[in-house]
């Protein structure tokens, strides 16, 4: 069974990790885009960050379910974060269309992490399932499946 703290630290350095992939990808698309696509690109950015994520907990705690609470606060981080990144890199934005901004990207990048997430766990559950060198941990930790 898998400590508490254990999983705590996990969680944390993925969604260290994760928040790092934002805020980097905003700054590279920032260069040459403009604030209406990155609204447009939010989704894309945490959900992309949300499946990278949801693989790396599973591969680092082989645990496949029962870790919804969890996704759930990291996809709100990461929706967070990429709205946090929206106003600091395209501020002027947010003084005409802040309500479009909010509404828009907030809600459905909430959505896409979320899903994200659980893509992630889906991919390295059947990743770790096929996989003969990690067959022995993948028949232990099915159980709960």
């Amino acid at each position: 069974m898998t400590s508490k703290t254990f999983l705590i630290k996990e969680f944390f350095r993925v969604t260290a990790t994760g928040i790092g992939g934002i805020v980097v990808l905003y700054g590279f698309f920032s260069l040459f885009l403009v604030a209406p696509t990155m609204i447009v690109l939010q989704p894309f950015i945490t959900g992309f960050n949300g499946a990278v994520s949801g693989y790396n907990v599973v591969d680092k705690t082989r645990i496949f379910s029962g870790l919804w609470k969890g996704y759930s606060v990291i996809a709100l981080f990461f929706s967070g974060t990429g709205t946090l990144c929206l106003y600091l890199f395209f501020p002027h934005f947010f003084i005409t269309e802040w309500i479009n901004a909010i509404t828009f990207s907030t809600i459905s990048s909430l959505f896409t992490a979320f899903g994200g997430l659980c893509f992630g766990c889906w991919v390295a559950k059947k990743a770790f399932r096929t996989s003969p060198e990690k067959e022995g941990l993948s028949r232990q930790n099915n159980k709960d499946i």
